[in-house]
């Protein structure tokens, strides 16, 4: 299973991250299913991708002694901004695609 998820609502965090959430696809797959996935693709990897994940955990463990309240910050009229983005989205004042339209035009580039 895999995690699905679309910008129909956003809410702000409470460290400053944005969180978009698609209400009709819930499926998530289990810590455990994860690391499963993530051992046997390692097994077979590549240099290229030993060494982005290399990457991934360095810049872990530098940032893993940090404080939450050390962590960049969004600032406030970022959400807001989402927020009347998101009205707007509700209200039908924005002109949306589906991904298989855009899927489309973009074959047409």
């Amino acid at each position: 299973m895999a995690v699905v998820m679309r910008p129909l609502f956003w809410k702000k965090h409470q460290n400053n991250f944005v969180i978009l959430i698609d209400t009709k696809f819930k499926k998530m797959e289990s810590t455990l299913d994860i690391r499963k996935k993530i051992h046997e693709f390692i097994d077979s990897a590549d240099e290229r991708i030993l060494r982005i994940f290399k990457g991934i955990i360095d810049a872990e463990e530098e940032n893993s002694e940090l404080e939450p309240s050390e962590y960049p910050q969004v600032p406030d009229y970022v959400y807001d901004r989402i927020e009347e983005e998101r009205e707007k989205y509700l209200k039908g004042e924005i002109k949306t695609s589906s991904w298989e339209e855009v899927k489309e035009r973009l074959k047409k580039l």
